[in-house]
């Protein structure tokens, strides 16, 4: 199966999540590709305005059997990369989607689970059918254990 994972990491905490994920979908036998989500000239962390975000390229969704699509929380909601990416996003429509947020507050009902809920309904006004989604709590002494079940499940999932 071919799988696409398109990330946006300012920290590099997803991003590693999305690797160690990319790694255990190869060594199912999967063929899979990060892409990392680009601003145009640097991200501004305080920017919340998607108008003001230029992305760099997307990547051509095409030809996927599956896409993962992670990012963090930014104030309480998906980061603005990440929104602007949806709104951009071509070549979804009718794919099968797991999504994953990661934030560093100590419970997922501070903005991890509004930002997940925010990524699913862009992804099905997309046209995608969304899958697993998951949580990683940056800042929680349980995060590795978060880690490892999000890749066993999406993993076991495709």
């Amino acid at each position: 199966m071919k799988i696409g994972i398109v990330v946006h990491s300012f920290s590099g905490n997803t991003l590693s999540v999305a690797e160690r994920l990319a790694k255990s979908l190869f060594e199912k036998g999967h063929e899979t590709n990060i892409f990392q989500l680009q601003v145009v000239g640097g991200e501004d962390r305080n920017q919340q305005d998607i108008n003001k975000i230029n992305l760099q390229p997307l990547p051509d969704l095409k030809g996927f059997d599956n896409l993962i699509i992670a990012g963090p929380v930014r104030g309480f909601q998906a980061s603005p990369v990440i929104r602007k990416f949806f709104e951009e996003a071509k070549d979804i429509e009718g794919n099968n989607v797991s999504m994953f947020v990661t934030h560093a507050f100590p419970y997922s009902f501070l903005g991890g689970k509004s930002a997940i809920g925010q990524m699913d309904k862009m992804c099905r006004e997309k046209g995608a059918k969304v899958g697993f989604t998951g949580i990683i709590d940056w800042g929680s002494g349980k995060r590795e254990k978060q880690i490892e079940t999000l890749v066993k499940n999406i993993t076991d999932l495709m």
